[in-house]
């Protein structure tokens, strides 16, 4: 089926998000859902009201029967069936999924194609004015000036957009699937995209500033891609940390990308990297912090940490490498040979280094900490509930719910527009 896809990962938290205008009680997307999107994945939308409903094999009774439910139709929103169409699923109420059975009830649905049946499509019910907003076009870019960042995510037929310093849309990048990661090589006149489409994991390459694509290929049948990093002008020479599925088990594999071909540098259950220069630092899910060398080949082992480490950085002067292992923050001085550490609660967790020895650390739309390099708290400036975040230098960049640009300076977090979308879940720097 046609999953939801809202850049990729979901969170348990089993709410309702009515205040979106979705009927459900499944996991809680990380991002905003973009109306744009979920129409041009479905198969089918419709408005319509239920007038039956029945037991798809009555000969078979079960705890949640499939039962086949019959609407009639007041708007195709997209697609065409006629005045009355027959949808497939189990009856449970709140629509992810399944479909509440209530008679008379009045709403808008998602549907997907299985075969010869009409099932839905992951959110099913939602509000008709949400569904009627993935029908508008999107929005003339209003951007002025330079470009200072690219965003990416899950919007439909764009999953990029070039963005001035207040926001603003300066141009699109077209193309199917959901920008997971992205990267600005240097000199700033290419743009690597990890996408997602269906399955897939593709890499993508773009000029900037037109965002014109300039090569796409499959990276692996399927999984998804975490991390990626452009180390050279053209865009010949990439680092991609992708999630494999589909193999014997799963697991993730540090791609390098280069005019040759690609091979896999690191393979584990799971990984993290981040690199200076020719070296790489690895976090192995068996607690190992390793290091590869790309021009020798030369492997090596820093540290034996405990847990898998996540989420890693490393100091501009290499002394210092900085990530989450469980529920902690640690920050492993390697010059010396220690450790610190610290409880961290919060998921999808970050850490950046700003400057020589002030280390950022962060959660998904939690606020943004400051640390020396032995984790000794500094003076944070900044009152952060973004859900998408970039750092430029000593400031602070991101977008919340309602997509109003936000910017934390000199101690206070100020509004400099609107984005052209808020599901934006990926920003990056130019």
């Amino acid at each position: 089926m046609k999953g939801l896809l809202v850049v990729a990962i979901t969170a348990t938290l089993g709410c309702a998000l009515t205040d979106r205008g979705v009927a459900c009680s499944m996991p809680a997307p990380l991002y905003p859902t973009e109306p744009r999107a979920m129409l041009a994945d479905a198969d089918a939308a419709f408005t319509g009201t239920l007038v039956a409903a029945r037991p798809k094999d009555p000969a078979r009774p079960t705890i949640a029967p499939p039962t086949v439910f019959t609407f009639a139709v007041e708007q195709w929103i997209k697609g065409d069936e006629g005045q009355r169409v027959e949808v497939t699923s189990t009856p449970i109420g709140g629509g992810c999924g399944g479909l509440d059975a209530t008679l008379g009830r009045r709403a808008s649905y998602l549907l997907f194609r299985r075969g010869d049946e009409w099932g839905p499509w992951g959110i099913a019910e939602i509000a008709p004015e949400m569904l009627r907003q993935g029908l508008l076009p999107w929005p003339q870019p209003t951007g002025v000036g330079r470009a200072a960042f690219v965003a990416g995510g899950r919007f439909g037929f764009v999953r990029t957009a070039l963005l001035d310093s207040h926001g603003r849309t300066l141009t699109y990048g077209y193309g199917r699937g959901a920008v997971t990661a992205l990267s600005v090589c240097p000199g700033s006149t290419r743009v690597v995209e990890l996408v997602r489409t269906g399955e897939s994991v593709r890499l993508a390459v773009r000029e900037l500033p037109s965002l014109r694509l300039l090569r796409e290929t499959e990276l692996r049948p399927s999984g998804f891609g975490e991390k990626v990093v452009c180390r050279r002008l053209d865009g010949a020479d990439i680092l991609a940390g992708v999630a494999v599925y589909g193999r014997p088990r799963f697991e993730t594999q540090l791609i390098r990308i280069t005019s040759v071909g690609a091979r896999i540098v690191v393979a584990a259950p799971s990984l993290s990297f981040a690199i200076r220069g020719t070296q790489v630092y690895v976090g192995l899910s068996d607690g190992r912090l390793v290091t590869r060398n790309l021009a020798t080949g030369a492997r090596r082992l820093v540290r034996q940490v405990g847990l898998s480490l996540r989420g890693l950085s490393v100091s501009p002067d290499e002394e210092v490498v900085a990530g989450f292992t469980g529920e902690l923050l640690v920050s492993i001085d390697l010059a010396r040979g220690r450790m610190a550490q610290m409880p961290w609660p919060g998921s999808l967790n970050q850490t950046r280094w700003i400057g020589r020895r002030k280390l950022s650390a962060w959660s998904r739309g939690s606020d943004i900490r400051l640390f020396d390099e032995g984790l000794r708290p500094l003076r944070t400036p900044w009152s952060w509930k973004a859900h998408t975040t970039a750092l430029v230098g000593s400031g602070v960049f991101g977008i919340d719910w309602a997509g109003r640009f936000l910017a934390g300076r000199d101690g206070r977090v100020l509004s400099l527009g609107m984005t052209f979308s808020p599901a934006i879940s990926v920003l990056e720097a130019i």
